[in-house]
């Protein structure tokens, strides 16, 4: 008895179904919870959402740092691959969505996110053959010593990317970087001064009332 074409079909698509859900556990056993793909030729762009733990966040003061690493060439005596590495500023709507392209000469993005008050998130992901899109969730939580964070990790980093030409940031980000920088650091200025004040014993900064004669 032969196989009606039917059957032939059904038994034909087995492979393909069992190779594409070997492949979809692959790919989800290296992702983080927060993340999730589409299927696609190649990686073209990641998306996502930011949340804060604070709902007093701006999402304006919120940012999406970018580095890119761009495939080069590949020496002949060792056979190494070499990579460049590059940077840019992601934007942030108004409800913490954000869009990241992909180039086509780019093999991997890492993305920081930081916002003030909330210990930085990130997340790096590698181009795939047959993931089109990624999407990832970030979760900023509160920062119970921020200014340590700024001072020690944030600046540093975020102050390399505007002086260092080897990230060739683009001038508008350069400014936007520089101008959150010092926002940044003026708000915490204040808040020390007025941690300050509230920790000085009650006489020293109370003016006494003046009697009258």
């Amino acid at each position: 008895m032969q196989p009606n074409e039917g059957t032939v079909n059904r038994y034909a698509a087995w492979p393909t179904s069992i190779w594409l859900i070997s492949i979809s556990l692959m790919i989800g056993g290296c992702l983080p919870p927060e993340a999730d793909f589409k299927w696609g030729l190649g990686t073209s762009e990641i998306v996502g959402t930011i949340e804060t733990a604070s709902s007093d966040t701006d999402m304006a003061d919120v940012l999406v740092v970018v580095f890119q690493s761009h495939y080069l060439l590949k020496t002949m005596d060792t056979e190494e691959r070499v990579y460049r590495v590059s940077a840019r500023l992601g934007y942030v709507d108004d409800f913490g969505r954000y869009v990241v392209h992909m180039p086509s000469d780019v093999v991997t993005l890492e993305l920081m996110f930081i916002a003030p008050d909330h210990l930085t998130d990130q997340f790096r992901f590698n181009r795939q053959i047959g993931i089109g899109q990624v999407s990832y969730r970030a979760h900023l939580r509160e920062h119970s010593d921020w200014r340590s964070h700024f001072y020690t990790f944030l600046q540093p980093i975020l102050s390399d990317l505007i002086v260092e030409q080897r990230y060739r940031l683009s001038r508008e980000d350069q400014l936007r970087l520089g101008n959150w920088l010092q926002a940044q650091q003026a708000r915490l200025e204040v808040k020390m001064k007025h941690e300050q004040e509230s920790a000085l014993p009650l006489h020293t900064w109370v003016k006494p009332a003046t009697r009258e004669r």
